[in-house]
């Protein structure tokens, strides 16, 4: 039995023309479809990572923000803190004043005595002197 390739005749000179053409149109329609399909993959890796960009800078903000509001608790926290030891900083300066007020009056009074004592001290010795005079004079006599 002949086969069907042998039963058809020889193809002519258009129809290699046309068969050419054909396939180069085919095989130019690829390569556009080709390089429609890249630009697209290439589209689509840009805007892929242009959101991983923005995700990125969206969780940066949102730590900053985190960031943000722990600052601002510990601001009121030391606040409090602040207002709190207001009163027992204004009694402690208080102390301080009456201490220094009390440590003048002291001063002062000390050196009172000391006058007072630099003044009697010639009478002391005076009375030193006749009680001396008297024992000695209660043992002999």
């Amino acid at each position: 039995r002949p086969s069907s390739s042998s039963l058809m005749p020889p193809p002519t000179q258009n129809q290699y023309d046309s068969s050419y053409s054909h396939n180069r149109s085919s095989s130019t329609a690829l390569q556009m479809n080709d390089d429609v399909d890249s630009q697209q993959q290439q589209r689509q890796q840009m805007m892929d990572m242009e959101q991983q960009h923005i995700r990125q800078r969206d969780n940066a903000m949102d730590d900053i923000q985190h960031t943000i509001i722990k600052l601002g608790e510990i601001f009121q926290q030391m606040s409090y803190m602040v207002q709190e030891q207001e009163e027992m900083v204004q009694r402690i300066d208080h102390h301080v004043d009456d201490f220094s007020l009390n440590a003048e009056g002291a001063h002062t009074e000390l050196l009172k005595y000391l006058k007072s004592i630099s003044g009697n001290r010639a009478l002391m010795m005076k009375v030193f002197l006749i009680l001396i005079i008297l024992f000695i004079a209660f043992i002999f006599f």
